[in-house]
């Protein structure tokens, strides 16, 4: 194994639970701080609103002199505005840390495979991939994408399931390893990676809806009517001002009175444009940016990206990607983010109310759209490509943490086409390390393929999985549950949980039919190519009599294996591995029952150890005296 496959066998300095469990403990003290600021604020804030209630009371009984309470009534206004600004941030803070202390208990409950306490992320699947999917528990409750998931951006997501569903080539399944292993030292940025990418997930908004407004043509500049309407009545308001100034100035009543009818009738126009308008600017500065102040988080994460150390070259190729163009996304943002700032004005409790006199008087917001449109048509086509660089940072990161969790797995060496599947001490990676039972396993080379045989319940199963979620693993570039993993660029197709179907009229046997039916054929497409297939059966057409069984199975394994596919087969039909069509193309191991005495009699225990050869004996009969069935 090269030195590049073992990078994931890292010498931590603390276990991966006790870091976690630190950085609770370490927020948990910052959380009860951030709390009591919060608490105190409120009481401040409190004492400040009913002491300018006094004193205006005391102003109105004429207890105090009117200029002496109407001066003290400003000093404690403007003392109010100021505690309710740092009542906001405090909350905001106290937010942010209760969203990094979830973080470090999402990543514990990773580690001890508590799926309760994990969120199930939705994913749309390809309906030719789904079969697979299901079968190796690769999304969903207790699954892969479960185990390794840190995305919280839909571009995050979709390059993370993409690279699962996906093998990639060889050299790049290097890089990933490579770029996986710098990052896995690095987890207070996947943890400041993960806050924003979380912050972002909750917000209104967010970056799918600001890459479709990037992307899509401007709203008001199209409206070209409404454009220069908008702007004669803001000409208009402007002037009728004016005039209402000259005359107040020089005293001219009849001026000041003409410019001040002028207003009215204008800003009663200007409040009807609104009315039929401002609903639809509203939403696309929604689309934007929402309360959460989502450009702040963008820039951010382009902030991190910026960080990323230029030694590693996909690391360094994603900066690149970022930086399209030679421009830089912070800078753009910068300049969006002082648009947005006006756009949000309405938003503020502060100057809500007065936003909405300056918006009958200006038009205000449809000039800031004007701004924002101007930013659109310059920038716009560069928003994709930024948010999916950020995919591809959070999909490494993804990986990244599996290693830091992972210390003892290591990384696969990606051989050549031809080669076979050599795994020591393999693994399921879903399942607790305390429960999981370690393998030698080969599968392959092409021209054989593995039979395992044995009692129900003993681990046909879960070696299969074990195989094909660790192949999946490997090929994304992250870290497998092995000492060591070697195998050819692979696509793995299963037949393991086979349905039938009422709706569909398919019984059992011929949705099993079905489904190796695409098997073969798809082994038949990767005859040649850079990837061959590897296949994983579960208790193949068992929907029929042992008879038809044997020839059925006989005639699908021997044209995989003159396609050149490698794979796994399980059965507790033992006489299979005798059938004169398949004997010289397998290579037979089993698994076995234990049977001891308990307190309550005969007990049936599993070791999950594979052995050579066919398995000695069945446990059926056995487990139907266990229940009580025997008479």
């Amino acid at each position: 194994m090269s030195k590049e496959s073992a990078v994931a066998q890292r010498e931590p300095q603390a276990s991966p639970a006790a870091y976690y469990e630190s950085r609770i403990g370490e927020l948990d003290g910052h959380l009860a701080e951030a709390e009591s600021l919060v608490r105190a604020l409120s009481w401040q804030r409190g004492v400040a609103f009913f002491a300018g209630i006094g004193v205006l009371l005391c102003v109105f009984n004429e207890v105090i002199n009117e200029a002496v309470g109407y001066s003290v009534l400003g000093l404690i206004g403007f003392g109010f505005l100021m505690l309710v600004g740092r009542h906001e941030r405090a909350i905001s803070k106290m937010s942010v840390i209760k969203h990094r202390r979830k973080i470090q208990r999402i990543q514990l409950a990773r580690i001890e495979r508590d799926w309760k306490r994990l969120v199930v992320d939705e994913v749309d699947l390809p309906q030719d991939r789904s079969v697979e999917a299901h079968d190796l528990n690769l999304f969903g409750k207790a699954s892969l994408f479960q185990l390794v998931n840190r995305c919280h951006t839909p571009m995050g997501i979709e390059t993370l399931a993409h690279w699962i569903l996906n093998p990639a080539s060889q050299t790049e399944v290097q890089r990933r390893q490579k770029a996986a292993t710098v990052l896995a030292d690095q987890m207070p940025l996947l943890e400041e990676l993960e806050l924003r990418g979380r912050m972002l997930a909750s917000s209104d908004a967010g970056p799918q809806a600001f890459t479709e407004w990037a992307e899509s043509g401007p709203w008001l500049q199209k409206n070209s009517a409404l454009l220069v309407g908008v702007r004669f009545l803001t000409g208009l308001l402007f002037a009728s001002v004016v005039l209402w100034g000259i005359g107040f100035v020089a005293s001219q009543e009849t001026l000041t009175n003409l410019a001040f009818i002028m207003l009215c009738v204008l800003m009663f126009v200007s409040g009807v444009v609104n009315v039929l308008f401002s609903p639809s600017v509203h939403h696309i500065f929604g689309q934007v940016n929402s309360r959460s102040n989502d450009i702040d988080w963008y820039r951010n994460l382009f902030q991190l990206i910026a960080q990323l150390p230029d030694d590693d070259p996909w690391l360094h190729d994603l900066k690149l990607e970022m930086r399209a163009g030679n421009d830089d996304p912070c800078a753009l943002l910068n300049k969006l983010a002082r648009i947005m700032r006006v756009a949000n004005l309405r938003l503020s409790p502060l100057f809500g109310v007065i936003h909405i006199g300056i918006q009958l008087v200006t038009l205000l917001d449809f000039h800031t759209l004007v701004r924002l449109e101007n930013w659109q048509k310059q920038h716009g086509s560069k928003v994709r490509s930024w948010f999916q660089a950020i995919g591809r940072f959070e999909a490494i990161s993804s990986t990244a943490t599996l290693v830091h969790d992972n210390p003892d797995w290591t990384f696969a060496t990606v051989t050549k086409r031809g080669e076979p599947i050599v795994g020591s001490a393999v693994g399921h990676p879903l399942l607790h390390p305390s429960e999981a039972v370690a393998n030698d396993v080969q599968v392959g080379p092409p021209g054989s393929f593995l039979l395992v045989t044995g009692s129900n319940m003993s681990g046909k199963s879960t070696l299969l999985r074990s195989i094909g979620i660790n192949s999946v693993l490997a090929q994304m570039g992250a870290p497998v549950c092995a000492n060591s993993w070697t195998m050819p660029p692979l696509i793995v197709q299963t037949s393991m949980r086979v349905q039938d179907s009422l709706e569909d009229g398919v019984s059992f046997f011929m949705a099993e039919l079905r489904r190796l039916k695409t098997v073969v054929d798809r082994s038949v497409d990767l005859q040649s190519g850079e990837f061959g297939l590897l296949f994983l059966l579960d208790e193949i057409l068992q929907g029929t009599n042992s008879v038809e069984r044997h020839i059925a199975v006989a005639r699908v394994i021997r044209q995989l294996v003159a396609n050149e596919a490698i794979g796994a087969v399980s059965t507790h039909d033992l006489e299979l591995s005798s059938n004169a069509d398949i004997e010289n193309l397998c290579h037979t191991v089993h698994f076995r029952e234990l049977i001891d005495d308990g307190p309550d009699g005969e007990q049936m225990t599993f070791d999950y150890q594979m052995r050579e050869g066919v398995a000695p004996s069945t446990n059926a009969l056995k487990l139907l005296e266990i229940v009580g069935l025997s008479s």
